[in-house]
């Protein structure tokens, strides 16, 4: 016999009595089960067998599918209630099924029934099932969970590095990329720079939206020419300093000259000799800047001489001896000038004092 076929079987049946009772049998043979296909508009589903799970986020669950057999009356059943039945009455020999296949929709509120779970989430079951005429039965179960809806995240903005780490903290994430206003699926290794991604969790629910930049290319500072600057600027100081040092030079020399000019001047007027050789030692005498101790030695000096003449009654230094200390004590060149002790800038300041006051020293 084919996998599909009716054979009709006679018999004859007698009773006790004697009497015959003649009849057929119809045999029908049928291997093949019915088919049973579906849709959904749930986010994603997972399959085991005839067992499928579906994940969304929408209150409604639609549902739609086709049942079909090869031979005609088989019945479809939806949680058990009989749905539809086809007619049976075109033979199995006849070349099959000769009825379209039956297509059903139907929705369901996933808001209502089923088992209840934390924050609005519900789950459901729902079974559909062909059955023909001989018995063969195909049959699907339907796992529904229903998660409410969240709000989608604002869009950020990452590099190639940050994106790669987004996706690979949502593993079970779905990524999806945004081309022509529309979003599809692509794989997590796929991204590319100046694109918007998202990533979708089972439930439809968006966990993060970016868009990838290329890292901007960071400008590295010049090295500066160490060798080249340092020596410019060794080559600049010491040239600055030399400068410094020959205008300092020419000071010196322009203040001795002044010096002497003064105390040839001063020879016309002994009675003023005295504040006005003290003023030109206080301005212009200067001491060798090399050593610390060669200028304390002179200015010592110095300082002993002005007070021996302007303390010691009846007695006046003369203008040759302060000349003698000035030239004695003039810079070179390139020394600075040094200041005069404090006791020496006193008695300067008292004898210039007692030269305006008119007090002279005696004359022998």
């Amino acid at each position: 016999m084919e996998k599909t076929q009716l054979r009709p079987l006679a018999y004859i049946y007698t009773t006790a009595d004697g009497s015959t009772t003649r009849g057929t049998i119809e045999l029908i043979l049928d291997t093949e089960l019915p088919t049973l296909s579906f849709e959904s508009s749930a986010f994603s589903q997972t399959q085991t067998g005839d067992t499928f799970e579906l994940y969304t986020n929408q209150p409604t669950l639609t549902l739609s599918g086709v049942a079909n057999d090869n031979l005609d009356g088989y019945r479809f059943f939806l949680n058990g209630d009989n749905l539809y039945r086809e007619l049976h009455n075109s033979g199995v020999n006849q070349g099959g099924n000769p009825y379209a296949p039956y297509t059903f929709a139907t929705e369901f509120d996933l808001t209502k029934g089923g088992v209840s779970q934390e924050n609005g989430a519900t789950f459901h079951v729902y079974t559909l099932e062909v059955v023909d005429v001989v018995g063969n039965t195909k049959k699907i179960q339907l796992k529904v969970y229903y998660q409410p809806q969240t709000a989608t995240p604002n869009k950020v903005v990452v590099d190639q590095p940050t994106a790669q780490a987004l996706i690979n903290q949502y593993p079970a994430a779905t990524l999806e990329v945004l081309t022509a206003d529309n979003w599809h699926q692509v794989e997590a290794n796929a991204t590319k720079a100046e694109q918007t991604y998202r990533l979708v969790d089972k439930y439809g629910n968006v966990l993060s939206v970016f868009l990838i930049k290329e890292a901007a290319t960071e400008q590295q500072p010049a090295k500066p020419d160490t060798d080249q600057n340092t020596g410019t600027g060794k080559d600049n100081q010491n040239g600055s300093n030399t400068g410094a040092t020959n205008d300092q030079a020419g000071q010196d020399q322009t203040g001795s000259a002044t010096t002497g000019q003064n105390g040839d001047a001063k020879k016309e007027n002994t009675g003023n000799t005295g504040g006005a050789v003290a003023t030109g030692t206080d301005t212009n005498v200067r001491l060798p800047q090399h050593s610390a101790k060669t200028t304390t030695a002179p200015l010592n000096a110095i300082a002993a001489n002005q007070e021996t003449s302007t303390t010691i009654r009846g007695q006046v230094s003369t203008n040759q001896q302060v000349e003698q200390l000035a030239a004695n004590e003039l810079p070179q060149t390139g020394e600075q000038s040094v200041k005069p002790s404090l006791v020496g800038v006193i008695l300067l300041g008292l004898a210039g004092f007692l030269s305006l006051i008119g007090l002279k020293p005696k004359k022998d």
